[in-house]
């Protein structure tokens, strides 16, 4: 942006790697499915616990978020950990929901640097949900995984149809 400030899709990259970094998750998944009541911006797995991260860019965008039905209830939540990114000075710890963490990212050099604010408690979550989630992008992948193999039959068979051409002309 031209502000320097970091955008939603910077902000979910960063999400992303941060917590495979600083929470040592095994799996993370990111981006928009449907057919989930909630769509975290990135959600890391650390054996039976989870992590969400919220990204949020405006102060316009972190106010629209606490009108979710998911934030109302939030026992329907994904995260055992939650926590908001966003840029400094975007959300103002106090106007937090009870429970959840911050953290503000910032542009470094090349970089980029994520500095803790707060802290998130612990949630009672929709483990259900996290498992929908996780297997609507396992699914996902699954289906690229076949259609790479798929097209790597059909590029064989046509390279030895082709071979098959040359020799017999």
């Amino acid at each position: 942006m031209a502000d320097g400030k970091l955008n939603h899709a910077e902000l979910c990259v960063i999400a992303v790697e941060w917590l495979y970094r600083k929470f040592d998750c095994g799996v993370v998944v990111s981006g928009r499915r449907r057919g989930v009541l909630e769509m975290p911006d990135a959600l890391g797995f650390l054996g039976r616990d989870s992590v969400l991260v919220e990204c949020k860019a405006t102060r316009q965008d972190y106010r629209q978020d606490a009108k979710k039905l998911i934030r109302q209830q939030p026992e329907l939540g994904m995260g055992k950990w939650r926590i908001y990114l966003a840029p400094p000075g975007v959300i103002d710890p106090d106007t937090l929901p009870s429970g959840w963490g911050l953290a503000e990212a910032e542009r470094r050099g090349r970089g980029w640097r994520v500095t803790p604010v707060r802290d998130s408690y612990t949630f009672e979550r929709d483990a259900f949900a996290e498992i929908e989630r996780l297997a609507a992008d396992l699914a996902s992948s699954e289906s690229y995984v076949e259609h790479l193999k798929t097209e790597r039959v059909y590029d064989e068979m046509r390279a030895e149809e082709q071979a098959m051409l040359e020799e017999a002309g």
